[in-house]
Protein backbone atom coordinates (compact mmCIF):
# COMPACT_ATOMS: atom_id res chain seq x y z
CA UNK A 1 0.00 0.00 0.00
CA UNK A 2 1.39 3.39 -1.02
CA UNK A 3 1.09 6.34 1.39
CA UNK A 4 -0.29 9.60 0.09
CA UNK A 5 2.41 12.15 -0.65
CA UNK A 6 1.06 14.67 1.85
CA UNK A 7 -1.44 14.73 4.65
CA UNK A 8 -3.90 17.54 3.97
CA UNK A 9 -5.22 19.37 6.99
CA UNK A 10 -8.05 21.86 6.58
CA UNK A 11 -8.15 24.44 9.34
CA UNK A 12 -11.45 26.26 9.71
CA UNK A 13 -10.83 29.47 11.61
CA UNK A 14 -11.09 33.22 11.89
CA UNK A 15 -8.09 35.54 12.27
CA UNK A 16 -9.67 37.03 15.41
CA UNK A 17 -10.24 33.67 17.15
CA UNK A 18 -7.72 33.37 19.99
CA UNK A 19 -8.48 29.67 20.52
CA UNK A 20 -7.77 29.04 16.83
CA UNK A 21 -4.28 30.49 17.34
CA UNK A 22 -3.69 28.20 20.32
CA UNK A 23 -4.97 25.20 18.33
CA UNK A 24 -2.76 26.02 15.34
CA UNK A 25 0.31 26.48 17.54
CA UNK A 26 -0.35 23.10 19.17
CA UNK A 27 -0.73 21.48 15.75
CA UNK A 28 2.46 23.16 14.55
CA UNK A 29 4.33 21.85 17.61
CA UNK A 30 3.05 18.30 17.03
CA UNK A 31 4.05 18.41 13.37
CA UNK A 32 7.54 19.58 14.35
CA UNK A 33 7.92 16.99 17.13
CA UNK A 34 6.92 14.21 14.74
CA UNK A 35 9.19 15.51 11.97
CA UNK A 36 6.29 15.78 9.54
CA UNK A 37 6.99 19.28 8.20
CA UNK A 38 7.42 18.05 4.62
CA UNK A 39 4.50 15.61 4.80
CA UNK A 40 1.73 17.99 5.85
CA UNK A 41 -0.18 20.44 3.68
CA UNK A 42 -2.38 22.98 5.47
CA UNK A 43 -5.28 24.77 3.84
CA UNK A 44 -7.16 27.49 5.71
CA UNK A 45 -10.92 27.65 5.39
CA UNK A 46 -12.81 30.82 6.24
CA UNK A 47 -15.08 30.93 9.22
CA UNK A 48 -16.38 34.31 10.27
CA UNK A 49 -17.00 34.26 14.00
CA UNK A 50 -19.09 37.38 13.60
CA UNK A 51 -20.58 37.52 10.09
CA UNK A 52 -22.87 40.40 11.06
CA UNK A 53 -20.07 42.52 12.51
CA UNK A 54 -20.33 46.12 11.29
CA UNK A 55 -17.57 47.21 8.91
CA UNK A 56 -16.13 49.49 11.62
CA UNK A 57 -16.01 46.61 14.13
CA UNK A 58 -16.96 46.82 17.79
CA UNK A 59 -15.24 47.30 21.14
CA UNK A 60 -14.06 43.85 22.27
CA UNK A 61 -15.58 43.92 25.76
CA UNK A 62 -18.91 45.20 24.41
CA UNK A 63 -18.89 42.44 21.79
CA UNK A 64 -18.09 39.69 24.31
CA UNK A 65 -20.75 40.97 26.67
CA UNK A 66 -23.41 41.02 23.93
CA UNK A 67 -22.47 37.72 22.31
CA UNK A 68 -21.60 35.59 25.34
CA UNK A 69 -22.94 37.54 28.32
CA UNK A 70 -19.37 37.88 29.66
CA UNK A 71 -18.73 40.26 32.50
CA UNK A 72 -15.67 42.52 32.57
CA UNK A 73 -14.08 40.26 35.18
CA UNK A 74 -14.75 37.11 33.13
CA UNK A 75 -13.21 38.82 30.12
CA UNK A 76 -10.08 39.69 32.10
CA UNK A 77 -9.78 36.10 33.38
CA UNK A 78 -10.21 34.69 29.87
CA UNK A 79 -7.60 37.04 28.41
CA UNK A 80 -5.16 36.17 31.21
CA UNK A 81 -5.64 32.46 30.47
CA UNK A 82 -5.14 33.01 26.74
CA UNK A 83 -2.04 35.12 27.38
CA UNK A 84 -0.55 32.31 29.48
CA UNK A 85 -1.41 29.59 26.95
CA UNK A 86 -0.07 31.72 24.11
CA UNK A 87 3.18 32.28 25.97
CA UNK A 88 3.56 28.53 26.49
CA UNK A 89 3.18 28.06 22.72
CA UNK A 90 5.51 30.93 21.73
CA UNK A 91 2.72 33.34 20.77
CA UNK A 92 2.19 36.78 22.28
CA UNK A 93 -1.29 37.97 23.10
CA UNK A 94 -1.17 41.70 23.86
CA UNK A 95 -4.73 42.52 24.89
CA UNK A 96 -5.50 46.16 25.70
CA UNK A 97 -8.49 48.10 27.00
CA UNK A 98 -9.43 49.76 23.69
CA UNK A 99 -9.12 46.53 21.69
CA UNK A 100 -11.73 46.09 18.98
CA UNK A 101 -13.31 43.09 17.32
CA UNK A 102 -12.95 43.84 13.59
CA UNK A 103 -15.02 42.69 10.66
CA UNK A 104 -12.87 39.94 9.07
CA UNK A 105 -14.58 39.43 5.71
CA UNK A 106 -11.80 41.12 3.70
CA UNK A 107 -9.15 39.14 5.59
CA UNK A 108 -10.84 35.89 4.54
CA UNK A 109 -10.95 37.02 0.91
CA UNK A 110 -7.20 37.71 1.03
CA UNK A 111 -6.43 34.38 2.70
CA UNK A 112 -8.46 32.55 0.07
CA UNK A 113 -6.60 34.40 -2.67
CA UNK A 114 -3.24 33.54 -1.04
CA UNK A 115 -3.94 29.82 -1.61
CA UNK A 116 -2.95 30.22 -5.28
CA UNK A 117 0.58 31.24 -4.33
CA UNK A 118 0.98 28.90 -1.36
CA UNK A 119 1.03 31.81 1.09
CA UNK A 120 -2.11 31.13 3.14
CA UNK A 121 -0.38 30.17 6.37
CA UNK A 122 2.11 33.03 6.14
CA UNK A 123 -0.63 35.60 5.51
CA UNK A 124 -2.99 34.16 8.11
CA UNK A 125 -0.31 34.17 10.80
CA UNK A 126 0.66 37.71 9.84
CA UNK A 127 -2.94 38.93 10.23
CA UNK A 128 -3.32 37.08 13.54
CA UNK A 129 -0.10 38.61 14.89
CA UNK A 130 -1.14 42.09 13.75
CA UNK A 131 -4.43 41.77 15.62
CA UNK A 132 -3.37 39.97 18.79
CA UNK A 133 0.31 40.87 19.22
CA UNK A 134 0.74 44.29 17.64
CA UNK A 135 -2.50 46.05 18.65
CA UNK A 136 -3.46 46.72 15.02
CA UNK A 137 -7.03 46.99 13.78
Amino acid sequence: MKMAEKIKIDIVSDVVCPWCVIGYKRLEKAIDQLGLQNQVEIEWQAFELNPNMPVEGQALQEHLSQKYGSTIEQGKQSRAQLTQLGSEMGFTFDFFDEMRMPNTRDAHILIDYALESGKQTELNLRLIAAHFSEQKD
